[in-house]
């Protein structure tokens, strides 16, 4: 065998390898690959772009958690009017087997309707306890919406993130093909070497696989917004619209937000704000309450000879109260709510502390991921085009080598990766910051939903 013949059946068998790179398909990702595809591209509805201002209103509107969240606050608003009443009456009534004789006649039915009424104040002092849990439950509620909204913008910007990978990923297959098909033909014509072709062909296999591996996990990303929804899980979700969060505070000017906004912050100062009005109640429990009964005794004509008033029924009117005579009990309860009220005092320094630290780290954490993008977008991906034009120009030239080509060319497409990862945390990051203070802190965008 010549070796114009073996070169010839080398060449056929790199094709070979080339096809089965681009046709093979991890074990489980095909199926992905066929189930989810990409966003449609034609000019249906089901194309129209999808707003996180849109997502974000039909959340408020179906998420299960929010609709949970509005029945326990609607719950706590009823107990209000409960423990600000007076306790049920009671009623009773004895039976005299054998009447008991009085000068006006038998007595054997008697009838007793009685009421508790506590102490003047207490009943509206426990009715503004209510009101306090309440506003916490109402507070509770603005948390779980933020929740909602936080968890829902964050798997908006991955999926985001992910479309316009697939969109790279999917750019870079058709040009490494290309460049694949030319370093074949250059084998042939001897004007590359086998190397050349194989890591081509290697690189192209492994996109191939990045490929698919995006639309499955682009799969999982919409499944995720759909259970937040509300909707089916295999429910499309179209071509979302680029969002680029902007974060118009200073550090000084977050801190002194998140003491005022925050839910968490407000929560506790409405438990101070309790406690304080438990300790009114507490102070209280030094006066009696009262019990207040009106008897009937139905009283039948005697036998014999009768008074004037023989057989008239009899009323009577009873008062009683406590005696709150047990008073270490009552200075031990004082003390109780005393020492909640500096808990609660002490957990709002400590939550302050908490939540400024945080709020340090996010306003880091969003600063320098718009400081990758700003290098990437600004400087490394211009260079990066820039080197790889060259490179192609001196391979075509026979300046330069093919291997060249390839590693300007992966390193032009993990460049503009980096830049969109760069930019879906920016995003997240800046959302995450605006959950934990508590208030809109974004700009330049339409993700301020009506709540």
């Amino acid at each position: 065998m010549n070796k114009k013949m073996v070169k010839k059946l080398t060449l056929a068998a790199v094709i070979t390898i080339s096809l089965f790179a681009v046709s093979v398909t991890p074990r489980g990702v095909a199926a992905t690959a066929a189930t989810v595809g990409e966003p449609a591209k034609d000019d249906s509805a089901a194309a129209a772009e999808i707003t996180l201002d849109a997502l974000i209103k039909e959340a408020l509107k179906n998420s299960p958690v929010i609709k949970m969240a509005r029945y326990r606050w609607g719950a706590r608003i009823e107990k209000v009017p409960q423990v600000g009443s007076l306790p049920n009456p009671m009623i009773s009534y004895t039976y005299f087997p054998e009447p008991i004789e009085t000068k006006l006649g038998p007595n054997d039915h008697r009838y007793m309707l009685s009421q508790m009424v506590p102490y003047p104040e207490k009943l509206s002092l426990k009715e503004e306890l209510a009101g306090y849990d309440a506003k916490v439950e109402e507070l509770s509620y603005k948390m779980d919406i933020r929740e909602v909204i936080t968890a829902l913008s964050e798997s908006y910007f991955e999926l985001l993130y992910i479309q316009k990978a697939i969109e790279i990923t999917r750019q870079n297959k058709d040009l490494l093909l290309q460049l694949t098909k030319i370093a074949t033909a250059d084998y042939a014509a001897d004007s590359t070497t086998l190397s050349d072709v194989l890591t081509a062909q290697s690189q192209l296999a492994q996109l191939n696989y990045d490929y698919l591996l995006l639309l499955e996990l682009r799969e999982t990303e919409v499944a995720k917004i759909n259970s937040i929804l509300d909707r089916p899980p295999s429910s499309e979700i179209g071509r979302l619209k680029d969002i680029s969060l902007k974060l118009p505070y200073e550090l000084k000017e977050l801190y002194d937000l998140t003491a005022d906004t925050q839910e968490e912050i407000k929560m506790i100062d409405v438990k101070i704000d309790k406690m304080r009005t438990a300790e009114k109640l507490a102070k209280l429990s030094y006066y009696p309450d009262f019990k207040v009964e009106l008897l009937y005794s139905q009283i039948n004509a005697p036998d014999g000879m009768q008074p004037d008033d023989a057989g008239r029924d009899a009323y009577a009117i009873k008062i009683g109260a406590t005696i709150p005579i047990w008073f270490k009990k009552n200075d031990s309860m004082i003390r109780e709510k005393m020492m909640k009220k500096k808990q609660m005092v002490q957990m709002k320094k400590a939550r302050v502390n908490m939540t400024n630290s945080m709020v340090k780290n996010l306003y880091f954490r969003v600063n320098n991921s718009k400081r990758l993008m700003d290098l990437y977008a600004g400087s490394l991906i211009p260079q990066a085009e820039t080197t790889m034009a060259k490179a192609e120009e001196w391979y075509k030239q026979k300046h330069g080598s093919f291997a060249q080509v390839l590693e300007t060319q992966s390193v032009w497409l993990n460049f503009n990766l980096a830049y969109q990862r760069a930019a879906a945390d920016h995003n997240k990051y800046t959302i995450k910051l605006q959950n934990l203070i508590g208030i809109d802190l974004i700009d330049g965008s339409d993700a301020k939903a009506e709540r």
